[in-house]
């Protein structure tokens, strides 16, 4: 009978699992411990420093002394994707890719390596100027979405 009354099964219940001790699976604090411990390369272009910045949002508050290096290699190329009947290019599609080194500094060997790609499309379907700020927010929204690729990696390097 009182089982029937949802509001006690609710309370049993939620203290049950109040007592119970969660841990994640894939050991978050050693994870937490390596994304604050990387130093990022300096911005070399506008490209690169979406990316940085991404990153830097990202990864948080860095370690004063850290521990790794991580170093990058961005390249993009942009193609029609819609065309016109009068041959006019309607959308823009860029594709990125970047392959990231992730060095100890320690020792400046590599611990990790990998490379990532991602594509964003765009209207050209506008003045040029609305074409113009199209495009750098494509690159950006690029930059985000390969620097999110590449955070994701490094937790499950930090997982492993």
């Amino acid at each position: 009978m009182w089982l029937s009354n949802r509001r006690i099964f609710l309370a049993f219940g939620g203290a049950f699992l109040a007592g119970c001790a969660l841990q994640p699976a894939n050991q978050m604090q050693s994870v937490d411990r390596i994304l604050s411990a990387i130093t990022l390369e300096t911005p070399r272009d506008r490209r690169s420093f979406y990316f940085r910045n991404a990153l830097a949002d990202r990864l948080g508050a860095s370690d004063p002394a850290p521990r790794y290096g991580l170093s990058y290699q961005l390249s993009t190329a942009a193609s029609r994707s819609a065309i016109a009947p009068d041959g006019r290019s309607l959308r823009q599609q860029v594709e990125g890719s970047v392959t990231f080194m992730l060095r100890d500094l320690t020792n400046n060997t590599v611990v990790y390596t990998q490379s990532r790609r991602a594509f964003v499309g765009y209207s050209t379907n506008g003045s040029s100027a609305a074409t113009q700020a199209a495009a750098r927010d494509a690159e950006r929204r690029l930059m985000h979405q390969l620097a999110d690729e590449v955070i994701r990696d490094l937790m499950f390097y930090g997982a492993a």
